[in-house]
């Protein structure tokens, strides 16, 4: 447990690391929308830092208190997935509005709608 803790954490502050430099180097580039949602999901990387080190993970917490930082942590990971997600499906949808065409998913590009 404390080796997948030390991988979660390390991957976290690396990942909020490399979210920070892109920040930085884009910055001019992202618009406010693109800057908030990319400042969301380096808030939940924080926070995932955070459950990660939570004193209740240690073995001489009560089981109880290691079960509750366990659930943080699971939810904080969560949490995190779910505003990457998002914030990568709404980059691909500004994407696709910025190219001035929006396309069907399930209809390949070309097909003929049902009324045409």
């Amino acid at each position: 447990a404390a080796r997948t803790l030390g991988l979660i954490r390390e991957q976290s502050e690396r990942g909020q690391a490399d979210l920070k430099a892109l920040l930085t180097s884009r910055h001019d580039a992202l618009d406010e929308e693109a800057r908030n949602r990319l400042d969301a999901v380096l808030g939940r990387l924080a926070h995932v830092t955070e459950a990660a080190n939570a004193p209740g993970f240690s073995y001489e917490q009560p089981l109880f208190l290691r079960d509750l930082a366990h659930r943080a942590l699971v939810v904080a990971l969560d949490t995190l997935l779910e505003s990457t997600r998002q914030a990568a499906l709404d980059h691909e949808a500004g994407e696709a509005d910025g190219a001035g065409q929006a396309t069907d998913p399930i209809r390949p590009e070309g097909a003929r709608t049902p009324s045409g």
